[in-house]
């Protein structure tokens, strides 16, 4: 998984794979948690490796302050801290969620 997710961003080293095992792990607990799953399914496997490289595509990207540029009439659009994207990016959001219900169980 580890070198799909570091294929896709380019990354050639081994600087980043603690990076990369930590979010791995992160997010494999926030599925299992949720899904209320003792193991993670093969199936989830590419759920797992999207959701880590939006993640660091964040973190890569985070400090580098803006957001977009559309050179058209020129708009400039900066990254804000605190707008709530971050939230959205580290934790299982509404698109995520939609995504795992087929995996989720019911605990009684």
């Amino acid at each position: 998984m580890k070198e799909e997710i570091k294929l896709v961003l380019g990354i050639e080293d081994t600087s980043k794979d603690a990076l990369i095992d930590y979010y791995i792990k992160s997010v494999t607990h926030d599925i299992k948690n949720y899904c209320k799953l003792n193991s993670i399914p093969e199936a989830l496997e590419m759920f797992i490796q999207k959701k880590v490289i939006s993640i660091l595509k964040f973190e890569l990207n985070k400090h580098k302050g803006l957001k977009s540029i559309l050179e058209g009439d020129t708009k400039l659009e900066f990254a804000i801290e605190g707008n709530g994207e971050e939230s959205k990016i580290y934790s299982l959001n509404d698109n995520d969620r939609k995504e795992l219900r087929n995996f989720r169980k019911i605990k009684f």
